[in-house]
Formats: structure tokens, sequence, C-alpha cells
């Protein structure tokens, strides 16, 4: 991610791995300095929901976010979220 300004996730259900959080919530790291836009794509709410308030703490807010079926007839939802830093 070194020199990008838009980085994409799409963790699996488990979420962001350890590394990967550590990554995201330590903006004076090189390789994720010059990120300003997060897209989160969540297939695993619960993560989701464990996981946003500590990239907040880390200084990133949700400038938007939606749900989408993709497996219509099931109850699983994909949750995309946009976050700003």
């Amino acid at each position: 991610a070194a020199g990008a300004d838009v980085l994409i996730v799409d963790p699996p259900r488990k979420g962001l791995d350890a590394e990967v959080m550590a990554l995201l919530c330590a903006d004076a790291d090189e390789r994720v300095s010059s990120v300003r836009t997060l897209v989160y794509v969540s297939c695993g709410f619960e993560a989701l929901r464990r996981e946003l308030p500590l990239l907040a703490d880390a200084g990133w807010s949700i400038d938007a976010s939606e749900g989408h079926v993709l497996f219509p007839g099931s109850d699983h939802l994909e949750t995309l979220v946009i976050l700003k830093r």
C-alpha cells in the first residue's frame, strides 16, 4: 500500500488479522501513511462491529456504509463501509 491513497480490505468472516489491524491503526507506518480512504467489505458483521471502534480510535471515521444481499433467499448480508482518515 506504500504510496496508495485508497486501500480495499475484504477479510474472511473472522475479520482482519491482528497484523493488518495493527498496521491500519498505525498511521506513522510508511506502508499505510499515505492511505486516506479505507474500503472495508465485510461478510462477518460481528467482526466488523468489533473492529470499527478500534479503527475509529486510530483516527478513521465512517464516511458511508451500506448493506447488500448477494445471496437472495439467505439471511446473509455483505456490508460495505468507506472510512476516511
